[in-house]
């Protein structure tokens, strides 16, 4: 992530006129393509706050505790227990199609997703 005050930097040499974007971008650190998109002004504004993934999926947030239902050490509330129920609910409504279903709901997940639920099986004691 480029901050502010790089972009900042790159515009004053810019307007300077005196370097070339080859050497303004060895000089500050960041690509030519970085300078050239804040000499035509295309750059995107980076957001502050934190966006709203495209697919929707917000990761839970806080200390990680041990799940009681499934033993995992996950921040709460639990995707892999949410997950573990709606694989469930898909398995009695759809019956002997359930397998098809349920491999193209996992298609849709995103990585991380994939990764909490369809990690190692928790340690009881």
């Amino acid at each position: 992530m480029i901050t502010e005050e790089i972009i900042r930097g790159i515009q004053a040499l810019l307007e300077q006129g005196h370097l070339s974007n080859r050497k303004i971008a060895a000089r500050m650190g960041v690509s030519r393509g970085t300078v050239n998109s804040v000499a035509n002004g295309t750059r995107r504004k980076q957001q502050t706050r934190h966006p709203r993934r495209p697919d929707g999926f917000t990761p839970p947030r806080g200390v990680p505790r041990r799940c009681p239902t499934c033993g995992r050490m996950v921040q709460m509330p639990c995707l892999a227990c949410q997950l573990e129920v709606l694989l469930e609910r898909r398995k009695r409504r759809f019956g002997r199609r359930a397998r098809s279903t349920t491999e193209s709901f996992c298609a849709g997940l995103t990585a991380e997703s994939r990764r909490i639920f369809f990690s190692d099986s928790p340690r009881k004691s």
